[in-house]
């Protein structure tokens, strides 16, 4: 298994968030019915009462990202034209789990990467993505700030950062015999996003964790967009990688004609970007057995090669 933080076990199960929602210090709500509802690298999540999405930290790394979302959602709730998640039930620290969390109405739709999507669906969504990154990017720094968004913890615009997150990462695949790798493909990416200037001058507010898992599809359309963990102040690009992992070469002048058209330089780093998810993806798929998970990232990677 690799020593990421995605094998962190959890402290939280069924039993303790129902405690914790119905801790007597902190009152949430009645629960009448619970379970298990997804986790990532940072957050075990339970449905309540078959409506809604209680999310718990694993790490005080984690709660610390979980309040940023806090304060930032509400306020960004109605700005943006699809539905995202908005806290309405906060949980504090008790003697019985030692972190922030909170509960909102779950969203209707399936993560992009379980929907089997036709060319037109695609383009669809992909439209429907653009107009929601402008909308979202719309929102510059002095003005994340103010609806209370920090600066990015994990800042993916330094690139030596992430070629050594790949680096390790592609070790971890290889050692496993779980894919094999183009070296001269990546190699020469990693040479021309290294030689990329990432101007911050014009930095807004990024979901900063886009990927097919957040995306969610409900009659083939692009539904609502999950997650918002790493929600802060950064340039774009972070949020551009999921049009380079998601979709083919020949749909990005959609994202375009709807966003805007974006400098070569950046759509390169973007890819860049897209090519470490990718096998980030890969690698996390295989470790929690989710086969889903791991061909679509093995179809994102093949995807940055055209």
């Amino acid at each position: 298994m690799s020593a990421f933080k995605w094998n962190s076990k959890s402290i939280i199960n069924l039993e303790l968030a129902k405690q914790c929602i119905q801790h007597p210090k902190s009152f949430l709500l009645k629960v009448d019915s619970i379970e298990f509802f997804g986790q990532g690298w940072d957050n075990v999540a339970f449905l309540v009462n078959e409506k809604y999405v209680f999310r718990f930290p694993r790490t005080q790394e984690a709660e610390l990202l979980l309040c940023d979302e806090n304060k930032v959602l509400p306020k960004l709730y109605s700005v943006v034209p699809l539905p995202i998640p908005k806290p309405i039930y906060f949980g504090k620290p008790t003697e019985i789990y030692p972190f922030h969390f909170h509960g909102y109405k779950m969203l209707t739709g399936t993560p992009a990467y379980r929907v089997n999507l036709s060319d037109d669906a695609l383009k669809e969504c992909l439209k429907s993505l653009a107009q929601f990154l402008k909308q979202l990017h719309s929102i510059k720094a002095v003005q994340a700030q103010a609806m209370g968004a920090q600066i990015q913890m994990h800042d993916k615009t330094k690139v030596q950062l992430v070629i050594e997150y790949l680096q390790k990462r592609m070790e971890d695949i290889q050692q496993a015999n779980i894919f094999e790798f183009d070296r001269a493909f990546i190699d020469d990416l990693i040479a021309q996003a290294k030689a990329v200037v990432i101007d911050h001058s014009d930095d807004c507010l990024v979901h900063g964790d886009l990927d097919y898992r957040h995306m969610l599809i409900e009659q083939n359309k692009l539904a609502g967009i999950i997650d918002w963990g790493d929600v802060g102040i950064n340039h774009p690009v972070i949020d551009f990688a999921v049009v380079h992992g998601m979709f083919s070469k020949s749909m990005h002048e959609i994202f375009f004609q709807e966003y805007e058209i974006v400098n070569d330089d950046i759509w390169l780093y973007a890819k860049f970007l897209a090519l470490h998810r990718a096998i980030t993806l890969m690698l996390y798929g295989h470790d929690i057995k989710d086969m889903k998970m791991f061909n679509a990232a093995k179809k994102s990677y093949e995807r940055l090669k055209e």
